[in-house]
C-alpha cells in the first residue's frame, strides 16, 4: 500500500468530485486502480468511524476456565459458548497452554464416549438391528424371486440364462 501525500489526496478529491470513475482517476493520477480502491476504502472507514473489532485479551481467569472446561471433557463449542470466544481463539489458546483438543467424532446425539448403555438399551438396539436385517432379507428374497420367477409359458422353471446356455450347446 502506498503512502498518500496531501497533494495526492487533494488531486484524488478533485477528480472524484468531477465524477470520474476509479479507473479514470487512476489513469489521470498515473496510479494503479488498486491504489485508488485502497484509498477509497480508507476514506470510507474514516468517515464511518470503522475500527477493527478485537476481542479483549485473555485473562488468567479465562485461561483457568478454559483449562477446567477442557479437562472436564467439554467440547470446543461449549468452551466457545461459556467464554464468548471464537473457535479459532479457543483452539489456539488451548494449544498455547498445552491442552489437546481433538476434533469431535460423529456420534449419535446424546451419547458420550465415556457413557455406557444399560442392558435394556442394548437389547432395544439389537431388536432394531434384527428388524432391519429381516426387512432387508425379505426385500432381497422378493427381488431374487422376481428375478428368477418361472415363466408360465415355459415348462422349464430354471433361470433363463441356464436354459439359454443349454440350448446354445
Amino acid at each position: 500500500m502506498m503512502i498518500w501525500t496531501a497533494d495526492l489526496a487533494a488531486e484524488y478529491a478533485r477528480l472524484t468530485l468531477d465524477g470520474l470513475s476509479p479507473r479514470h482517476v487512476a489513469q489521470a493520477m498515473g496510479l494503479a486502480r488498486s491504489c485508488i480502491y485502497d484509498h477509497a476504502r480508507v476514506l470510507r472507514r474514516a468517515e464511518t468511524g470503522w475500527t477493527r473489532q478485537m476481542a479483549p485479551p485473555w485473562t488468567d481467569a479465562d485461561v483457568a476456565r478454559l483449562r477446567e472446561i477442557i479437562l472436564a471433557g467439554g467440547t470446543v463449542a461449549r468452551a466457545m459458548q461459556l467464554l464468548g470466544r471464537t473457535e479459532s481463539a479457543v483452539r489456539s489458546r488451548a494449544k498455547e497452554i498445552g491442552l489437546s483438543l481433538r476434533q469431535p467424532t460423529h456420534r449419535r446425539p446424546g451419547t458420550n464416549a465415556a457413557e455406557y448403555h444399560t442392558d435394556s438399551e442394548w437389547v432395544d438396539v439389537r431388536e432394531r438391528v434384527a428388524k432391519a436385517n429381516a426387512a432387508f432379507v425379505t426385500h432381497a428374497r422378493r427381488f431374487e424371486d422376481a428375478r428368477v420367477a418361472p415363466d408360465p409359458r415355459r415348462i422349464d422353471s430354471r433361470p433363463a440364462t441356464v436354459v439359454l446356455r443349454e440350448a446354445a450347446s
